[in-house]
């Protein structure tokens, strides 16, 4: 029986691909019965429900940084959460171990980092504070940059880990914050935004997922100078500006 292969990992059978894929997420608390994971020749295709786009993103990243995986197709379906512990529960049980497993696997950077915080740290509760609308744009070297991801880390120190809104631009660079449910907007304050953009590139006649093409200082809160203001009326934020790429690698 002639058995499928990755490209990336041409040892790896796609039926050992799966296995491991579903093993690391099991082994680190990450794994529903709700989820479904597919592979052939490396293109991975992960199905279920969950209950937050912070999961959603978090599984995602994870993924496409997975060794052997040339290509992620998402079918999560976004569905409403059950009622939940405090976000302080949910950091005590889950989060310190998580990050302590997460560290001896073989995915791990840190945009997974703060994914790994926005997922664990945070759950929505009753208690969880009010959003207002915001949308925005992205320019990187003066141009659009569709699917980059950004992260919006409060500057107030009392409020990190509570909720952390996140946005994914679109094909014309715009982009809508989304923090409880898609696009609902962000809690009143400051912020300092993070950037990562996996641009497309053409290999082999398909479009795939490049290397991170933005400058390492966007995708770190202690060194991103993209700063905004979200007041209690919501906003339609100032163009945010990356003025060039990241050296090709």
């Amino acid at each position: 029986m002639l058995l499928n292969t990755t490209a990336d990992a041409p040892w790896m059978t796609d039926e050992l691909l799966q296995s491991e894929i579903v093993e690391y997420f099991r082994a680190r608390h990450l794994w529903c019965d709700s989820l479904a994971i597919e592979v052939a020749h490396g293109q991975v295709v992960i199905s279920g429900r969950i209950t937050s786009l912070a999961q959603q993103h978090l599984l995602l990243h994870l993924l496409r940084n997975f060794h052997g995986v040339r290509r992620v197709i998402n079918r999560l379906r976004l569905v409403s959460a059950p009622a939940q512990a405090t976000p302080q529960r949910a950091a005590e049980t889950g989060l310190s171990g998580w990050f302590s497993r997460l560290r001896n696997g073989r995915v791990l950077s840190g945009a997974a980092l703060v994914l790994a915080v926005v997922f664990f740290a945070w759950r929505p509760t009753s208690a969880s504070p009010d959003v207002h609308p915001v949308r925005g744009q992205l320019r990187v070297a003066g141009e659009p940059a569709p699917g980059a991801f950004i992260l919006f880390h409060p500057v107030d120190e009392a409020r990190r880990g509570a909720a952390t809104p996140s946005a994914t631009v679109a094909a014309d660079g715009t982009f809508q914050v989304s923090t409880f449910n898609r696009h609902d907007g962000a809690p009143a304050g400051e912020y300092i935004a993070t950037v990562v953009w996996h641009r497309e590139v053409a290999r082999g006649g398909e479009r795939e997922r490049g290397p991170n093409v933005i400058p390492a200082r966007f995708g770190k809160p202690e060194t991103s100078s993209l700063r905004i203001s979200v007041p209690p009326a919501g906003t339609e934020l100032p163009v945010l500006e990356i003025p060039v790429l990241a050296p090709a690698r």
